[in-house]
């Protein structure tokens, strides 16, 4: 079990549903801040808005969106550490790659052959970035994930 967040500031926590997450992955209010913030990036890639703007916009964009905890289910609603249960699920997030694809297939894929199973429904690969969201299990404590990670070339997950 996983908890779902209504945006970044929210500290409630509901657990998160097989509803809840179709909700949220088709809702016209996610749709509608994700093509915003493409547009922003067409316009930064074409020069009509700086790199520093793009930021700032993404930044507030990204606030305003809907966040699942995938690492942890909280046992009385709030994110606390000290109230976190382990999901069993973790995700591998690599920002700022200039072509995910190619780097998910070459690098990522080979590297978590035998790390937990892929849950292939979340893979995403998108625009400068790639996500994989997998199980881990009890008695690995990530550690599968940290040395996939590494294979990667990202130290950082």
């Amino acid at each position: 079990m996983f908890d779902y967040i209504q945006n970044i500031r929210a500290q409630h926590t509901v657990p998160c549903t097989a509803d809840i997450l179709d909700v949220v992955i088709h809702s016209t209010i996610v749709n509608n801040i994700c093509a915003e913030l493409a547009d922003y990036r067409e316009q930064m890639m074409r020069g009509e808005m700086s790199r520093d703007d793009f930021a700032t916009k993404k930044a507030e964009l990204k606030r305003r969106l809907p966040a699942f905890c995938f690492h942890a289910h909280f046992k009385n609603g709030r994110r606390l550490n000290a109230e976190a249960i382990p999901s069993g699920l973790s995700i591998l997030d690599i920002d700022h790659i200039p072509s995910p694809e190619t780097f998910y297939n070459e690098k990522v894929k080979r590297a978590y052959e035998g790390v937990g199973h892929r849950i292939g429904a979340h893979d995403a690969i998108g625009r400068g970035t790639a996500h994989r969201l997998h199980t881990s299990t009890e008695d690995d404590s990530g550690r599968g994930t940290a040395v996939a990670c590494r294979k990667t070339g990202t130290e950082r997950f």
